[in-house]
């Protein structure tokens, strides 16, 4: 109507168009504010579609259920476990006095495949890692979330087996794992061994193992 002053227009729709003086339009400047907001809008999603697995252990790091990753050397357990007997801990041997089991160095492979299957091709790579003085890259195969504190020298020095957690290795082509070890897992377990370890009972509070 002629004669009526118009209220000013809010702020956040000063850039669009009178309807009435002609067809809207929306400024450069809104249009840039509206993709700032749609790309960190985005960005939020893939960073939650990223970090997502690791609040609910299935991390990407973490082979369950076969097949394996493919190492870069083809190491045969069924070989040395089922055929040759060798024990978990010559290779892995920290798993009885530290929280970590390690890797076994290259100086331990060679020392038995100097004079054992020379001409079988995985065991020409040993010897090429070894003459390099490289460690073996082995792909790892269990892992557990930053904020999981798992002592391998506690479980160990509880005659709690090896295959409990990484399964029969000795029947694996290519190891993986085969428990999907989530919390619950990880309680029940604690729960089945509370009073067979009188009087150091398999703890079910929270600090023992989230600290």
């Amino acid at each position: 109507m002629r004669g009526v002053r118009r209220p000013p227009r809010p702020p956040i729709f000063a850039s669009f168009a009178d309807p009435l003086e002609g067809s809207p339009r929306v400024s450069r400047a809104v249009l840039i504010r509206l993709s700032a907001v749609a790309s960190v809008f985005l960005l939020a999603l893939l960073s939650l579609a990223f970090f997502w697995p690791e609040t609910t252990h299935e991390r990407k790091t973490n082979w369950v259920g076969a097949p394996g990753p493919t190492q870069p050397i083809a190491f045969y357990h069924r070989v040395h476990v089922n055929e040759l007997h060798i024990p978990c801990a010559y290779c892995h041997w920290t798993a009885a006095a530290s929280r970590y089991a390690n890797y076994p160095p290259i100086e331990v492979c060679w020392g038995c495949h100097k004079n054992i299957s020379i001409t079988h091709p995985q065991i020409a790579r040993v010897r090429q890692y070894y003459l390099a003085g490289q460690s073996v890259p082995w792909v790892r195969v269990n892992q557990q979330p930053g904020y999981v504190h798992f002592v391998h020298s506690a479980h160990v020095g509880a005659n709690i087996a090896c295959a409990t957690c990484h399964g029969n290795v000795g029947s694996m082509q290519v190891v993986y794992q085969p428990i999907i070890m989530n919390m619950g897992w990880c309680i029940t377990c604690h729960r089945q061994y509370e009073k067979k370890f009188q009087p150091y009972q398999a703890s079910v509070d929270c600090y023992t193992c989230h600290y």
